[in-house]
């Protein structure tokens, strides 16, 4: 008969039932695309935070793996089968999979880092806004010939370049002008080249990204905070507790992705969007033994 179910007035009829105590919550599908296994999904605390919220708003979230589906055109019918108003999709790998499934009947967000932008909503955390709380940390601790180490990911994201240019401006607005150290941007397994670059530059530290770089730098035989401190961009919450540096805000973004979703639901915007809103997350920052008061 042509009929379609209406996500926006469904919201509105959910919450009026809310308000006389009954419970009627409304289908959300968490999505995530990991062909290679490389990456963990949905990541622990940004869905534990968005179940929170959603719970709160009415919705409730069921977890989805693109790549066990047969086609695209089967993750349309099912989500539209199960009465789903929404989407958020965490990660993925192949852009091309995730836009050739018809998202026209849902609300979509998309939540994380990404190596190129889709044209839905987003909600991420803020890489340039964790360069420049590293760096002005760093630099009011006293420190001055800071090196800049930050790897990218292979395909890079599209906001991966971010980071370096958060620490340049930071760099810039402390000291007046660039140092004589060049920050480094480098692929996750080009190495040699992060060692090389120590030895030419002998920085008193290093602001690095990801957590694991740590890592590799001990395995490598550099002493850790005697050859040259240490801070990351981007710490592990349940890694290395000696490593300074900024917290992502992980749970904070599956909040964010939940109150920007529901917005989409009782507004009714639907499907691609020609003109994206994006909601930046931020980071907290936390000491550690790797990064002393310098004498």
């Amino acid at each position: 008969m042509g009929y379609q179910r209406n996500p926006a007035f469904a919201a509105l009829g959910s919450h009026s039932n809310r308000k006389r105590g009954e419970t009627v919550s409304l289908p959300v599908a968490w999505i995530y695309q990991s062909s290679s296994g490389i990456r963990q999904a949905p990541w622990a605390k940004t869905i534990e935070g968005a179940k929170l919220a959603g719970q709160k708003l009415g919705y409730e979230i069921d977890v989805y793996r693109l790549d066990e589906f047969s086609s695209p055109a089967q993750v349309h019918r099912m989500l539209y089968a199960r009465g789903v108003v929404g989407v958020v999709i965490e990660y993925f790998e192949d852009p091309e999979l995730i836009l050739a499934v018809d998202w026209s009947p849902f609300s979509v967000v998309a939540c994380g880092a990404y190596s190129e932008k889709l044209p839905f909503d987003s909600v991420r955390a803020s890489n340039f806004t964790a360069a420049r709380t590293v760096f002005s940390k760093v630099w009011g601790m006293g420190y001055r010939r800071i090196g800049v180490v930050s790897m990218h990911h292979e395909p890079a994201f599209y906001d991966d370049w971010s980071r370096v240019g958060g620490a340049l401006a930071c760099e810039i607005e402390l000291r007046g002008e660039l140092g004589g150290i060049s920050p480094l941007a480098c692929s996750y397994t080009e190495f040699e080249r992060i060692f090389q670059w120590i030895e030419n530059n002998r920085p008193d530290v290093i602001i690095g990204f990801p957590a694991w770089l740590y890592d590799r730098l001990i395995d490598a035989g550099y002493r850790i905070p005697r050859d040259f401190a240490y801070a990351d961009m981007a710490i592990d919450e349940f890694g290395n507790s000696d490593i300074a540096g900024t917290l992502p805000l992980d749970d904070a973004m599956g909040v964010a992705a939940m109150e920007m979703l529901d917005a989409s639901v009782r507004m009714g915007i639907r499907g691609v969007v020609s003109a994206t809103r994006d909601r930046i997350v931020g980071c907290k920052w936390r000491d550690g033994k790797t990064l002393p008061v310098p004498r």
